[in-house]
């Protein structure tokens, strides 16, 4: 929310040619690098403003948002048929003297070319872009309002994921073959690409589309977030009182005040680069989460009594690894794949750190490292190979996840590679987020939440039955 509240603001700037931007720096400068240059006031009260549009009503908020996402929608498809009209294909194949002649430099806007800053740029690129993609799996929250939810969600997630992947390929190939890409002005692609076409009166048209675009985006990451806040309240990890529903308005409103609140200091103190780089990190590590759950369910024993008690506890732990005794998981083949997965992640880790940090070294064929490099890849391929050999749960569900293990490992590690392509900067704003997290479930989330309480009294009531038993 606090990202895109900076990008409506630098928007809106560009349409008045950044009025704003040059009045913040002037009265409300950021002395800081972890900051942004200034304190934007627009955007922390763009913030504030949806927060009491949604405290008054969530109905009214979602018809606007719909109008607005039809907008948008409308906007891109114009931009896509104009924008076509201006391509060249030599911004695609700009030579690395085209550049030095314009720029004076070369460092700092790549060598040109289809990849001016080569593959590690692109992937760099893609993991701070990676944001593109934050906010599919809110379609899960409407799983209660869903009337075949085990069918709906997985298409609606899949269809809206093909849908946006084309819509952002399409303008970004639009974009990049109409205006040479070192010359983009990231706080206003839209309307600076088109003015650069000499097409001054589209500036506007697009900028609009792209202010009510933009909107709908806030109003959709603040609409799902009280909901979230409430689920996570009611079951105890986070402090109850913030589930409190007002009588009369039927809101969430603690939580809506609280994380229209955080929105509004977030997008007042950091600039957009910092808040997508944020964004990226936690959203890739979210998805990476996923797949690791993904793993660890499809391993899980089933649930049935006969089962559990039929099968061994125990077994030569080699033999096991890659020639299992049993054709279902049990509690033993559930607890060794997670060890293996375990260490899949941490030696999967170390295979994309070195590939980062290191690959310089490799590319020169340096003997230390190419034998580090093989070492961790042979056994991130042996510990494929013995988790793919374990027995998995063969309970079927209307929509799966396939090739189970390898497309959730190939998942993680993509996933890994891109965390660590992001600036080291993003990893320590990350880590004290964390942290507070952490320190918010330490303290309170684990010893007040609703699942604590009903494995306590299972245990009183267990304890209470066994006593019966031998009395």
């Amino acid at each position: 929310a606090a990202s895109t509240a900076r990008a409506l603001s630098a928007y809106f700037d560009s349409l008045i040619n950044f009025a704003m931007k040059d009045y913040f720096t002037a009265h409300f400068p950021l002395h800081s690098e972890t900051f942004a240059p200034y304190a934007d006031l627009f955007a922390m009260t763009l913030c504030l403003v949806i927060t009491i549009l949604l405290i008054v009503g969530i109905k009214e908020s979602a018809v606007l948002n719909n109008v607005f996402t039809f907008v948008n929608l409308s906007v891109i498809v114009l931009v896509i048929i104009v924008g076509l009209t201006k391509i060249h294909g030599h911004n695609w194949k700009i030579s690395p003297n085209e550049i030095k002649n314009l720029t004076n430099t070369t460092y700092m806007v790549g060598k040109g070319g289809f990849f001016p800053f080569g593959i590690e740029g692109t992937l760099a690129g893609a993991a701070t872009c990676f944001y593109a993609f934050v906010g599919f799996d809110l379609v899960a929250t409407t799983g209660e309002e869903s009337k075949n939810p085990q069918r709906a969600i997985p298409i609606s997630i899949c269809l809206t994921l093909l849908v946006c992947s084309v819509i952002y390929c399409a303008v970004s190939i639009v974009i990049t073959l109409m205006v040479p890409y070192y010359l983009l002005n990231p706080d206003a692609v839209f309307p600076e690409a088109f003015r650069y076409v000499d097409l001054p009166a589209f500036k506007y048209i697009i900028g609009a589309g792209a202010l009510t675009g933009i909107f709908a985006s806030l109003l959709g990451s603040l609409l799902p977030l009280p909901r979230v806040l409430y689920a996570i309240a009611s079951d105890g990890l986070i402090f109850r009182f913030i589930s409190w529903i007002h009588p009369q308005l039927q809101t969430p409103i603690i939580a809506t005040i609280l994380g229209g609140v955080a929105a509004a200091l977030m997008a007042l103190i950091f600039d957009l680069r910092k808040l997508v780089e944020m964004m990226s990190i936690g959203t890739l590590l979210a998805y990476s989460l996923v797949s690791i759950s993904v793993l660890f369910l499809r391993y899980q024993p089933v649930d049935d009594p006969l089962l559990r008690s039929s099968v061994p506890t125990s077994g030569p732990i080699l033999k096991e690894l890659f020639y299992p005794s049993q054709t279902h998981p049990t509690i033993y083949s559930a607890r060794i794949t997670k060890y293996l997965i375990t260490l899949l992640i941490i030696n999967g880790f170390i295979v994309c750190a070195i590939q980062i940090f290191a690959g310089h070294r490799l590319a020169a064929k340096e003997f230390g490292p190419v034998i580090i490099f093989g070492f961790f890849m042979c056994t991130e391929f042996l510990l494929v190979t013995a988790i793919a050999r374990q027995p998995k749960c063969e309970k079927s569900s209307y929509f799966e996840t396939p090739f189970v293990p390898y497309v959730p490992i190939l998942s993680v590690l993509i996933n890994t590679y891109l965390i660590l392509k992001l600036s080291p900067a993003t990893w320590i704003r990350f880590a004290v987020w964390m942290i507070i997290g952490f320190l918010i479930y330490g303290f309170y989330g684990f010893w007040h939440s609703s699942q604590r309480f009903i494995n306590d009294t299972q245990r009183l009531l267990s304890g209470s039955t066994s006593s019966l038993i031998s009395s």
